[in-house]
């Protein structure tokens, strides 16, 4: 019967197969608009982005006890007047009844706790005095200060200060590993200033005044130090509008209905919009890579982790084009949805391959293959996080490689990409009802080269960099498996011991 065809992989002889709903013709047009806007994003976005990271990577120091030799701002934590260089620790929590005369008299001030003020109230205290206030990384009271940031009209007055905790030294053996935290938080995050508190615990394996001027002699010599405060007061970029019509574009060569559902969302809640791009992004770019690339070989899975990798960099500094505020770049502003954006796209492959199964009964492979790709996401979510448990081995090596290479690759891409390759390789088509968690593994590594360009902080070259040695560690990592697979398929043993039998049945991704 005339448009009645079987779909491979399906145990059903005579499904019908839908036309495809978008001609070749014009799908070839989205895809040359796309270049011509990815050339346009790398000669305007990138240069000004690489600028803008070179004027703002360097940090200020705020040392709790002066050390000799040794140029910083002193923190201090009493009122009301304050001289030239110094900043007060403000704590919300208890200063709050004196506020007005605090801000009147102290114009530079670090933000902790929380006042029985609206965040709205107090930002508009603090744009009324024209008070420069800074809050703390990581604070355990500090929600309440980054809301009360991201409320202020002069956004420009807010900088960032990242500090090893007087109860944290306790937790480090070794001074490198303290003076690595420092730099790594001034390279990879381009924090505005380092706080030095004093320990609080006497058994500790180094002192203050060592990690002080350890620190400070590792950031002089990355040309990483200033000795003037400042933070991100200006856009990045005036091209920002090129990253919206990428994204558009890159969404519009899947679904051109999801791609106008970007632009109403845009239009209504950009913040909201972000996630939308992240997740249906990395869907769109999937798919059509998967049905760019058709032959199932080693030239094939290498040509598809390519442009899947590519995309993915493209989707990624899209995204970052459009946060180039300063609330974004200052930290006030962040992504929002990150969890979901990292598990969308590995859901919705492995959920599309296994609908897409033939439908038989559960071998135990399968449940294998369930309980692996569980234990790999929940791994995976949980150490995504700021405060992801992290055994002393795996810090060291974290720390080696952050010496060795200044940026290290993230461990979860090096893993991933072996099982996306090995997907290429099969062509996507895998047995059993679970096959698919083998592709949806590998998609982490789309995901998470996505998301490193979602935090609006980092300077663009660490995340290049990083991004660059996840794809060659990871597929010299897969090179190395596929070897291995096709050694086995090809063995005389094996050769020998098979026998003419029904082709297995299988699904397709």
């Amino acid at each position: 019967m005339a448009g009645i065809r079987t779909r491979p992989g399906s145990d059903r002889p005579n499904e019908e197969v839908s036309p495809r709903r978008r001609s070749p013709g014009r799908r070839a047009s989205l895809l040359i608009l796309l270049a011509i806007l990815t050339a346009l994003l790398l000669v305007t976005y990138l240069p000004d982005r690489f600028r803008f990271d070179q004027n703002y990577s360097r940090t200020a120091i705020i040392l709790e006890r002066d050390v000799e030799g040794i140029d910083g701002y002193s923190l201090v934590k009493d009122s009301p007047s304050l001289p030239e260089g110094e900043i007060l620790l403000l704590d919300l929590s208890t200063d709050w009844q004196n506020l007005d005369a605090i801000l009147e008299f102290n114009k530079t001030v670090i933000l902790t706790g929380v006042a029985p003020y609206s965040a709205r109230e107090l930002a508009e205290k603090l744009d009324f005095y024209h008070v420069y206030a800074g809050y703390l990384e990581f604070d355990e009271r500090g929600d309440y200060a980054r809301e009360v940031l991201g409320a202020r009209e002069y956004s420009a007055l807010v900088f960032r200060v990242h500090r090893l905790e007087g109860k944290e030294y306790v937790n480090y053996q070794d001074l490198s590993a303290a003076v690595v935290r420092y730099v790594r938080a001034v390279r990879e995050r381009r924090v505005d200033a380092i706080l030095f508190e004093e320990p609080t615990d006497e058994e500790v394996a180094f002192g203050y005044e060592a990690l002080v001027l350890e620190t400070h002699k590792a950031l002089h010599d990355a040309s990483l130090l200033t000795d003037e405060l400042r933070s991100p007061s200006v856009n990045v970029s005036s091209w920002a509008m090129v990253g919206y019509l990428t994204s558009f574009m890159l969404v519009a060569v899947w679904n051109m209905v999801f791609a106008l559902g970007y632009v109403v969302i845009a239009l209504i809640s950009p913040w909201l919009s972000l996630p939308y791009l992240a997740v249906l992004g990395q869907v769109s770019l999937f798919l059509v890579v998967r049905r760019l690339v058709k032959d199932t070989s080693v030239k094939a899975a290498f040509k598809g982790i390519m442009l899947l990798f590519g995309l993915s960099l493209l989707l990624g500094l899209s995204i970052n084009a459009q946060m180039s505020s300063p609330d974004y770049q200052n930290g006030v502003q962040i992504f929002r949805g990150v969890k979901l954006s990292l598990v969308a796209l590995p859901l919705f492959v492995f959920l599309r391959g296994f609908f897409r199964a033939p439908r038989k009964k559960f071998a135990r492979f399968d449940y294998v293959l369930l309980v692996g790709f569980a234990v790999v996401i929940a791994a995976y979510l949980i150490r995504s996080g700021n405060f992801a448990p992290v055994a002393a081995f795996e810090r060291n090596l974290r720390d080696s490689l952050d010496r060795l290479l200044l940026v290290r690759p993230r461990f979860k891409e090096i893993f991933a990409y072996p099982f996306l390759f090995y997907s290429f390789y099969k062509g996507f088509r895998h047995g059993g009802r679970l096959g698919s968690a083998i592709p949806a593994i590998g998609t982490i590594a789309v995901a998470s080269t996505v998301n490193t360009f979602c935090h609006a902080v980092s300077p663009i070259w660490t995340g290049l960099l990083r991004s660059f040695y996840g794809l060659v560690l990871g597929t010299v990592v897969a090179l190395i498996v596929i070897l291995f697979v096709r050694s086995r398929e090809t063995t005389p043993e094996t050769e020998a011991a098979k026998e003419p039998e029904a082709p297995a049945e299988q699904g397709e991704v």
